[in-house]
């Protein structure tokens, strides 16, 4: 909190009431259309702890986006349904650390491999490492950002 220099200590209700005010403020300041994006899923485990608490937060997302009439994007529902119809291992999710990020570059620059590959090689079907999306996983962010708000602003 301190190297941060956090007013509050991060909390779930924190998170809902900063992001309420992000959207408070665009509104306020600007004429952009908007459209709040839910949380990736975390992991392939879905009935984890990971997986829980970003459906958790999603919710609240979905929360502030109706409070604040604004769009819900449903991301983490679009990706829980994909992971459902490929029915990949229920791989558990891991903290992404830095050894993992260098990894993942070493085996896409040095080794020439594709994302799709290393997330392949991993058992992973969306992610590379949990966290950062492949092809599918990025395909299905700009899928539901084009179904949520290109309707509105046209």
């Amino acid at each position: 909190m301190e190297r941060k220099q956090l007013p509050d200590r991060p909390s779930a209700g924190w998170f809902q009431q900063c992001l309420g005010a992000v959207v408070a403020r665009l509104r306020a300041e600007t004429d952009a259309t908007i459209g709040l994006l839910s949380l990736p899923v975390l992991g392939q485990q879905l009935d984890g702890a990971a997986a829980h608490a970003s459906e958790a937060y999603s919710r609240m997302i979905a929360e502030v986006a109706a409070t604040n009439e604004v769009a819900y994007l449903p991301l983490h529902e679009r990706q829980i349904e994909e992971l459902r119809q490929a029915d990949p291992p229920p791989i558990s999710y891991r903290e992404v650390t830095p050894a993992a990020v260098v990894g993942v570059l070493v085996q896409h620059a040095v080794l020439r491999r594709s994302l799709d590959t290393i997330s392949r090689r991993r058992g992973l079907v969306l992610t590379t490492d949990h966290i950062h999306q492949n092809s599918c996983g990025a395909t299905l962010i700009a899928e539901v950002i084009d179904a949520g708000l290109l309707p509105q602003s046209a």
